[in-house]
């Protein structure tokens, strides 16, 4: 993990303790752990609208839009509840394992924020560099 990257994972913690507190549950009744990709994605979503925030963008996405991109991204949108009901969770695994250990390309195609004119290697840089990158890219501000 580059340094950093962790501030990622702690928003989708985050989002964990505003459904626990929405649902007046206490730590002791739940455990979930770790933060798990789909709170990690959700979480890296709002930093994307924050990010996005006041400009055009921003009035016509919602953090779940931003989500489904991210999924686009990752080439994951193909996988229908079909798809997961037969059990075929192999392809997925790669793709998440290709994201999570920035096995993706230098301009980070493969991993959730692709660049066409990548002046640095994706791979070397944290989530939050790769955001802004991505952002300057696809929705200037």
């Amino acid at each position: 993990m580059i340094n950093y990257d962790e501030n990622r994972a702690k928003d989708g913690i985050q989002l964990r303790d505003i459904w626990q507190r929405a649902n007046n549950l206490s730590e002791e009744d739940i455990a979930f752990g770790v933060s798990k990709i789909l709170e990690v994605l959700i979480g890296i979503s709002k930093r994307v609208l924050y990010e996005i925030y006041g400009s055009k963008w921003a009035e016509l996405f919602s953090p779940s839009d931003i989500f489904w991109v991210l999924l686009e991204n990752l080439s994951l949108e193909k996988f229908s509840d079909e798809y997961l009901a037969a059990g075929m969770f192999e392809e997925i695994d790669e793709i998440l394992i290709i994201w999570i250990e920035r096995h993706y390309n230098r301009n980070g195609v493969g991993g959730i924020f692709p660049v066409m004119r990548a002046s640095k290697n994706m791979r070397n840089l944290e989530l939050w560099d790769q955001m802004s990158l991505y952002i300057h890219e696809n929705w200037p501000i």
